[in-house]
C-alpha cells in the first residue's frame, strides 16, 4: 500500500462492495490504512490532505489516519511534521477527539517521545481539539459508576493525560525557577474542570485523581480549583466522579489532608453510591490516612466513627490493611503507630466497640503484633483479650514469622506464646514446610524455656507434625 498513492487507495476503498462476508470490506482497508501510516507517518499526511481535498467527513477514515499515527514509531522531523497538520488542518470533530489519543500516548511513551521542544506546540493543538471537539460533547450516562476506566478510555481523559504530561515537561524546563503553574496551562486546565461537557467530566476525574501532583507544584491552584470538586453539598455526581478517581491513583499529603478529610468522611457515609471495587479502595485509604495522615485518628473518634459505617467484610479489609501497611513500613514507624494509637484501637475492638469483632478482623489483627517491633510481646500479651474470636485457619502465621528475620531470635518468648496461642485453635489444615522448620530452630536455638518447647512440639505432634525429627 505505501507505493502506492493514497488517492488511489482512497478510490479503491470507497468502491469496495463486498457481495461475501469473505471480500474486502471498508473496514479491512481502514485498518490496512492505519497500518499503513503507523509504517510511514508521511504518507497520512497525504492520506489526510487527500481527505480534506475531496471534501470527505466520514469518520472511519480520518480516524484511520489519528490510529495509524498513535502506532508510529515518530523521529523528531515526523512529530513536528504531523503537528503542523493537526494545529492547521480544516478536519471534522471526529478527528480531533481522535488525535488527542495521538498527544496523549506520544507525550507518555518511553521511547520515541513527543520531544519537550515540540511541547508548546502540542498545547495549542489540545486547545484546539478541546474548543472544536470536546468543549460541548454531551454527557453520557452512569458507565456503571466506574468513572474512571470510562474516563481514561474517552477523549476528554486522554487529553487531560497529556496535559499532565505538558505539565510535567514545563516542570522541568524550568527548573529551579519553578514558583507556579504557568498561567497558560492553568486557564486552559481550569476552564476544563469547569466545563459542563461529557469530555469536562472524564477531564475532572483526571485531574481530580492526581490532586496530591498539583498540590505539589502549585498548592494555591489545587486548593482553590481542584478541592472544591470533591465537596458533595456543591454537586453530588461530580463529586463522586472526582473521588472515584482519587480513591484509585490520589494520595494524601499533609498540605490537604485536614481540608479534605471531612469530604471524605462524607464519602465513607454515601459508600453504597460507590462500585464493589471502588469501596475496597475507600478502606484502603481509611487505613492510610489512620496509619500516615492523622497524629491520632481516635482523637473525637474519627476512626471508629469510620469503622461503625462499615460492613462485616469490610471491617476484615480494613484489618487487612493495616496489617499489610504495618508489615512494609520501617519498623521505627510501626512502633510509633502502636505507642500513639494503635494498642488503644486494639483494646477498643476486643471490647468490640464500635462495632463486634468478627473472627477474620481478629486473626488480621493478630498479625499485626508480628510488625510493631519492641512493642511485638506486649501486642501478644493482648492476644487473649481477644478471646475465641480467632480464627487462624491454617498455620501461614510460621511464614509470616520467619519472613521476618530474626524476630523468633531476638522475642523467642512472645514468639514461643504466639505459636501456642494458634496452635490452639482448630485448623483446617497444618502444612509444615521449611517456615516451620526455621522457625522451631529458631525457638530451640533462642533460649525459650525446655517446658515450653515441649508444649509447641506436642500441639504440632497433634497436627502430625513433630519438629523434633530432621
Amino acid at each position: 500500500m505505501l507505493q502506492r498513492n493514497p488517492t488511489d487507495v482512497l478510490d479503491e476503498l470507497l468502491a469496495c462492495k463486498p457481495k461475501t462476508p469473505f471480500e474486502r470490506d471498508r473496514a479491512n482497508y481502514c485498518s490496512a490504512v492505519s497500518a499503513a501510516i503507523a509504517k510511514s507517518p508521511e504518507w497520512g499526511v497525504a492520506w489526510v490532505k487527500t481527505l480534506v481535498d475531496r471534501n470527505l467527513n466520514d469518520q472511519d477514515l480520518w480516524c484511520s489516519a489519528c490510529q495509524g499515527w498513535r502506532n508510529a514509531n515518530f523521529t523528531a522531523e515526523q512529530w513536528k511534521l504531523v503537528l503542523d497538520v493537526a494545529e492547521k488542518i480544516a478536519a471534522p470533530e471526529e478527528f480531533f477527539s481522535a488525535f488527542a489519543e495521538v498527544l496523549e500516548h506520544g507525550s507518555r511513551r518511553e521511547t520515541y517521545t513527543l520531544p519537550d521542544e515540540f511541547m508548546e506546540q502540542a498545547q495549542r493543538i489540545a486547545i484546539r481539539i478541546w474548543n472544536l471537539a470536546l468543549k460541548t460533547s454531551p454527557v453520557e450516562g452512569d458507565s456503571y459508576k466506574d468513572w474512571l476506566s470510562t474516563a481514561i478510555n474517552r477523549p476528554g481523559g486522554k487529553l487531560a493525560k497529556f496535559w499532565l504530561q505538558r505539565v510535567s515537561s514545563a516542570r522541568k524546563a524550568a527548573g529551579d525557577t519553578w514558583r507556579s503553574l504557568p498561567t497558560s496551562i492553568s486557564n486552559e486546565i481550569s476552564e476544563m474542570l469547569r466545563g459542563t461537557s461529557g469530555a469536562a467530566a472524564h477531564a475532572r476525574i483526571l485531574f481530580a485523581s492526581q490532586l496530591h501532583y498539583f498540590f505539589s507544584l502549585d498548592a494555591s491552584f489545587a486548593r482553590n480549583e481542584l478541592l472544591p470538586l470533591f465537596n458533595w453539598q456543591s454537586d453530588e455526581l461530580r463529586a463522586e466522579q472526582c473521588w472515584h478517581g482519587f480513591l484509585f491513583w490520589g494520595r494524601w499529603l499533609p498540605g490537604f489532608t485536614e481540608s479534605l478529610l471531612p469530604q471524605f468522611t462524607e464519602t465513607v457515609i454515601r459508600k453504597a453510591q460507590l462500585e464493589k471495587r471502588t469501596r475496597e479502595h475507600l478502606i484502603y485509604h481509611i487505613a492510610g490516612i489512620a496509619l500516615f495522615r492523622v497524629e491520632n485518628p481516635l482523637l473525637n473518634n474519627w476512626l471508629p466513627n469510620q469503622v461503625q459505617k462499615l460492613d462485616d467484610d469490610e471491617r476484615i479489609q480494613l484489618a487487612a490493611a493495616i496489617d499489610r501497611s504495618l508489615d512494609e513500613i520501617d519498623v521505627s514507624i510501626a512502633e510509633n503507630i502502636w505507642e500513639r494509637w494503635l494498642a488503644k484501637y486494639w483494646k477498643r475492638r476486643a471490647l468490640n466497640t464500635p462495632k463486634p469483632l468478627l473472627p477474620k478482623e481478629a486473626t488480621e489483627m493478630v498479625c499485626w503484633a508480628l510488625s510493631v517491633g519492641r512493642h511485638f510481646p506486649d501486642a501478644v500479651r493482648l492476644i487473649p483479650s481477644l478471646g475465641k474470636e480467632i480464627d487462624f485457619e491454617h498455620a501461614g502465621l510460621f511464614w509470616r514469622i520467619d519472613e521476618k528475620k530474626g524476630l523468633a531470635r531476638k522475642y523467642p518468648e512472645a514468639t514461643a506464646d504466639l505459636i501456642l496461642i494458634c496452635l490452639e485453635f482448630p485448623l483446617e489444615y497444618f502444612f509444615a514446610d521449611e517456615h516451620t522448620a526455621n522457625v522451631w530452630r529458631d525457638l530451640s536455638q533462642s533460649g525459650v524455656t525446655p517446658e515450653k518447647l515441649t508444649k509447641i512440639r506436642e500441639a504440632m505432634f497433634k497436627h502430625g507434625y513433630d519438629p523434633g525429627q530432621p
